[in-house]
């Protein structure tokens, strides 16, 4: 049995740009990567997104985990799922599927993913409005 494409949840480009603000607010440095990273790069959405997929200080996972559950999220575990990488969901579908990093003291990417500390830096846009994201 197949589902109907419009009854498969999408991350929008506004749902993306409305969690990227509320990161900002909050004080955690997000970057993405993934689908919508590519696309932020690009400067365009060139296909429909199932998540965010975001990169983020392994120290602000608290920080992280109590906003999302302030709007709604919970853990969505996957057989992928450890503490350096988890997926966390809303109600209506909105997946934000969460990457961390940890830095020696030289600032060198040490634990979590393994992302070369210049593609830390890359900078996009969605919808007009300037984002991280990885640039490998």
């Amino acid at each position: 049995m197949s589902m109907d494409p419009e009854d498969v949840p999408e991350m929008t480009a506004e749902v993306a740009v409305e969690l990227v603000q509320l990161f900002d607010q909050a004080g955690i440095d997000v970057i993405l990567d993934g689908g919508w990273g590519v696309d932020a790069l690009l400067g365009e959405q060139t296909r429909s997104h199932a998540d965010l997929d975001i990169v983020i200080a392994y120290q602000d996972i608290p920080s992280l985990r109590k906003l999302l559950e302030s709007k709604g999220y919970t853990d969505m575990p996957r057989p992928d799922t450890r503490l350096i990488n988890f997926v966390m969901g809303d109600k209506l579908g909105h997946l934000v599927d969460i990457h961390t990093y940890t830095l020696d003291r030289l600032n060198h990417p040490e634990q979590g993913l393994d992302y070369p500390l210049a593609s830390l830096n890359g900078m996009g846009t969605i919808l007009g409005n300037p984002v991280r994201c990885i640039d490998l």
